[in-house]
């Protein structure tokens, strides 16, 4: 089965670098990376930077107005070519508060069975706990992390999933949300689900 390949790692680290800047700065980060990288969504990407936070609709997503600016953000990225979710609180059990339509092409779920479900809901019994141990580590100490599980879409069908977190901290500096980034990637060699 042929499996998508991610996008270029700069973008990736553009997006991240974009998800993980303060609020203020977000608009900026993402015109540098539009002006720096060639996406095929680019005039999308821009037209929506240029929407306040309270104009979306977020369809299915029951947001509260302090969690609007940064699904607004998410929403913003809709078309990127990475999937990008909205978590938290963490001590909530990390509920999705909102996932681009990347991320729901990716995974083939809609909104209806995303919006306040854990990201494990992507798991399969091949997951490595081990990958879920750094992601649980992540969550504790606030750090941003990167790994590669073994995930599995809304119909059944397995892929390699490259997820990496990126902590949002509030005003206080405490981390309650949390920006995911995710794109599937190639199995490593010798995988049962490889080729």
């Amino acid at each position: 089965m042929t499996r998508a390949s991610e996008p270029r790692p700069a973008v990736r680290e553009a997006l991240q670098t974009a998800l993980g800047a303060a609020q203020s700065s977000f608009r900026e980060a993402v015109r540098e990376l539009l002006a720096t990288r060639e996406l095929a969504a680019a005039a999308e990407i821009d037209r929506r930077l240029e929407t306040e936070p309270t104009r979306p609709a977020f369809d299915g997503w029951d947001l509260d107005a302090r969690v609007r600016p940064l699904a607004w953000q998410a929403w913003v990225l809709d078309r990127a070519p990475l999937g990008v979710t909205l978590t938290g609180p963490a001590y909530h059990d990390n509920p999705l508060r909102y996932a681009n339509v990347a991320f729901r092409e990716l995974t083939g779920h809609d909104a209806a069975r995303l919006a306040g479900a854990n990201p494990r809901l992507l798991q399969t019994t091949t997951t490595d706990g081990e990958r879920i141990a750094d992601f649980v580590e992540a969550l504790r100490t606030w750090e941003p992390v990167t790994v590669e599980l073994d995930n599995e879409r809304a119909d059944g069908t397995p892929f390699r999933n490259r997820v990496s977190l990126v902590p949002v901290a509030g005003d206080d500096g405490t981390v309650e949300h949390w920006f995911g980034v995710q794109a599937a990637v190639a199995w490593p060699a010798g995988h049962p689900d490889e080729g």
